[in-house]
């Protein structure tokens, strides 16, 4: 288990090793005048034994006709110029269609502690001189039928480039089986989430549908897990997590 982030911003844009786990708690602060509204999430990286690491915020902005929301590697930073910006995710009227955008200009250190430092701009593939990139397509299919049953999620992520050619890695939820004792859909957590609820889901690459590489399950109203693995970083999977808690007027 990762003892000492040294670099915070490496960490958050760096993609899961192949074969390895990310484990991972989203919380939901809703206390305050306005934050049942615009609230707080928080994204921490479990340990077996001690204190969860904090690793990033996000706060939707206000007075915007569709969902925006930053996200930043400093809880006390969320703003749209702030130095540790790492994300922007922002949904479609419908809140069916969210566009990922990362990139930084700083790079910052960070230990289990509080201590910063400012640096020049880091060699992350992600960071280019302060232009975002597009780090994922997040796309709810929209239930034009009104037809009940779990949210179905395609998500498109940028590929390893082929010569002068983009390619995608293509992510779709995984289908839940009907449960006919408990009357329900149900996804298998193997004991990470205990709640039944519309948000979670496990994505899946349709080459080895058996590999769950990302899976968000409700634990208590505003504590949720977050299982990461290869192709996606923790930035990616918070904004797509994100994405799940936005309400979504034509897909339920």
């Amino acid at each position: 288990m990762i003892q000492v982030i040294e670099n915070l911003t490496d960490f958050v844009y760096a993609t899961v090793p192949e074969g390895g786990v990310v484990k991972c708690r989203v919380s939901r602060n809703r206390k305050g005048v306005d934050k049942g509204l615009f609230p707080t999430y928080f994204l921490h990286l479990e340990r077996e034994n001690g204190r969860p690491i904090f690793l990033l915020a996000a706060r939707k902005r206000r007075k915007l006709g569709s969902s925006n929301y930053i996200i930043s590697t400093d809880p006390t930073d969320l703003s749209r110029e702030g130095e540790s910006l790492v994300g922007k995710l922002q949904a479609n009227l419908l809140g069916a269609k969210f566009m990922l955008m990362g990139g930084t200009t700083k790079s910052r250190t960070r230990s289990q502690s509080s201590d910063r430092s400012s640096s020049d701009c880091s060699s992350s593939e992600l960071c280019c001189c302060g232009h975002m990139t597009t780090l994922a397509e997040i796309q709810y299919e929209i239930d034009i039928l009104g037809v009940k049953g779990p949210r179905r999620i395609k998500v498109l992520l940028p590929g390893p480039p082929q010569g002068i050619h983009k390619t995608q890695i293509i992510l779709k939820s995984k289908k839940a089986p009907w449960d006919h004792q408990l009357n329900s859909y149900v996804l298998n957590f193997y004991g990470r989430a205990n709640q039944a609820s519309v948000k979670n889901f496990q994505l899946i690459h349709e080459s080895q549908p058996e590999s769950v590489l990302l899976q968000f399950g409700k634990l208590t109203d505003d504590t949720f897990i977050l299982d990461i693995r290869y192709p996606l970083n923790p930035v990616q999977a918070f904004g797509i997590a994100l994405s799940s808690f936005d309400c979504k007027i034509a897909c339920e």
